[in-house]
């Protein structure tokens, strides 16, 4: 996760999953990234396969300020990459208290 021109960028290496078996759900403070892959069928001559399988999830907190409801993601090359614009930050205004007494 870093920051690049305005934007809040994660990225996640993800080798051999089909961009269908990848979901997204984002929220102001969380973004969680799930997903399952199956069991290949075993074919005839395999004596051993070394690939992963099952249910992946991984939820990261996200600093005060994300727009998730803005995200955008692109999977390209084994690599899921989410671009959320960061809101900018509310001036604090100040103003004088009066005494009374």
């Amino acid at each position: 996760m870093y920051e690049k021109d305005g934007n809040l960028i994660v990225e996640t290496e993800l080798p051999g999953i089909p961009r269908e078996a990848i979901k997204i759900n984002g929220s102001d403070h969380t973004l969680t990234i799930q997903g399952e892959t199956k069991k290949e069928e075993r074919r005839e001559g395999d004596y051993r396969s070394e690939r992963r399988h099952g249910r992946f999830y991984r939820s990261v907190a996200l600093p005060e300020g994300v727009s998730a409801a803005r995200a955008k993601a692109g999977f390209a090359d084994d690599v899921l990459k989410i671009t959320m614009p960061l809101q900018a930050k509310p001036e604090e205004k100040s103003h004088t208290i009066p005494i009374s007494g």
